[in-house]
């Protein structure tokens, strides 16, 4: 009777690519919630369609502001000045880096202007086609 040895493979290529999320701070909500519901699953899902386990997409959601002077007589009058909230914004950034096929991605930036839910379904859509670009770039190399 022979005894085989057990061989482990590790490059099971059953994990995929891994999405970090950045975003949120002590004002503003965490990256999580400026996306649509159950939205955050299902990128997962796809980012893990493409690449290893040893590569990531990088993702950034927060809010930014656009500030217009407000008056205020009293602070004004002690020379502070004053602002007020113009318009809210959702600022996105994507970069990728997939060591398994020497790939890194420049940073992405765009700023989404709108609704809430408009914002939110926006950002969704950057990312899932961003993460598209990702794959067609990830076959051919």
């Amino acid at each position: 009777m022979q005894i085989q040895p057990i061989t482990n493979r590790t490059s099971n290529t059953s994990f995929g690519a891994k999405i970090n999320w950045v975003g949120g701070s002590i004002v503003t909500p965490k990256a999580k919630k400026l996306l649509p519901k159950n939205s955050f699953r299902r990128l997962e899902e796809k980012a893990k369609k493409i690449g290893t386990d040893t590569d990531s997409v990088h993702v950034g959601l927060w809010y930014t502001y656009d500030f217009e002077p407000s008056r205020n007589l009293f602070l004004n009058a002690l020379g502070v000045p004053t602002y007020r909230v113009k318009e809210r914004k959702t600022s996105l950034s994507l970069t990728s880096v997939f060591p398994s096929k020497k790939m890194v991605d420049d940073l992405h930036r765009t700023e989404i202007k709108g609704s809430s839910d408009k914002q939110k379904l926006s950002a969704y859509k950057a990312i899932w086609k961003y993460l598209d670009a990702l794959e067609e770039q990830y076959k051919t190399k």
